[in-house]
């Protein structure tokens, strides 16, 4: 809702900026000769994109309009981090039938600036930029490694006394 003088509270919930517009003059046309309207959506609440993976802060993101640039998208997102595969990114599409995976080589994005790689998001588009192998392979190691390295810590704690 909306509250505008001489009128009071004005639903504007399901309503596109047109027919708000066209709502308020005919409101106001019983106070106005000749109502000039402006109709400005400051803030989206309900259009997001989700962004996962290594970026530095993973989660979803409001939108200010009705699409975001890839680029935009990994900013607000704090950048992608140092274990990320850059030209492994996906953004994913879901269509009410199918879900439509797009491959984005996010290097040539950002390091040599080929601009046919920042496409346009859509509220509920999601990206994901995924760990290199290298980095899987040092997560899972250190997964599996820990209960051993702390094994011989605390030995080595014991065998001091």
């Amino acid at each position: 809702k909306i509250q505008y003088a001489f009128v009071g509270d004005i639903e504007a919930a399901g309503l596109t900026k047109g027919q708000l517009k066209e709502k308020l003059i005919k409101e106001l046309d019983r106070f106005v000769k000749v109502p000039e309207i402006s109709v400005t959506i400051s803030a989206y609440k309900s259009k997001n994109i989700y962004v996962l993976g290594e970026v530095t802060r993973p989660g979803q993101y409001p939108m200010k309009g009705d699409n975001i640039s890839l680029r935009d998208a990994i900013v607000a997102a704090g950048l992608h981090t140092r274990e990320a595969a850059l030209r492994r990114v996906y953004i994913i599409k879901i269509d009410e039938k199918k879900v439509i995976p797009k491959k984005v080589d996010l290097f040539a994005l950002r390091y040599r600036g080929s601009m046919k790689y920042n496409l346009n998001l859509v509220p509920g588009d999601i990206v994901v930029v995924p760990s290199t192998v290298p980095s899987e392979i040092n997560r899972a190691l250190n997964t599996l490694l820990q209960p051993v390295f702390k094994a011989a810590a605390v030995d080595a704690l014991l065998s001091r006394e």
